[in-house]
């Protein structure tokens, strides 16, 4: 599995245009029956996944709603690695929400469709 990580988060780095299908991928492995908290803790380090990355870019953003929905529901308070991240609240602070109002709007404005992300700000 540490093999197939590593690809996914090589090529999420690489190519934009297939960043949504690897999150698909990465949630799939993750609600998945042999996934464990090791596997999400190496997923999200190989990841590099930061407050500040997610903060930075859409697909960053919507990658860690998404991992931390899954860490809720699967792994809540296991992983002594990447707690304080799950836990981060982007709406807590009105410069991290001004952050992600930005992302959204700019994700819109370029590609006309409701981004991911937006869904799982609004929930």
């Amino acid at each position: 599995m540490t093999v197939l990580v590593d690809i996914l988060a090589d090529v999420y780095d690489g190519q934009e245009f297939l960043r949504e299908a690897i999150q698909v991928i990465i949630v799939k492995i993750l609600k998945s029956k042999v996934a464990s908290v090791v596997l999400f803790d190496e997923i999200v380090t190989k990841f590099k996944l930061t407050e500040a990355k997610a903060l930075s870019l859409s697909a960053y953003l919507s990658l860690f709603f998404a991992l931390r929905a899954i860490y809720h529901d699967k792994f809540s308070g296991e992983s002594k690695i990447h707690d304080a991240l799950m836990n981060f609240e982007v709406v807590s602070n009105k410069k991290h929400l001004q952050s992600v109002r930005d992302l959204v709007k700019t994700q819109t404005y370029l590609f006309p469709r409701l981004h991911s992300s937006a869904i799982l700000v609004i929930k």
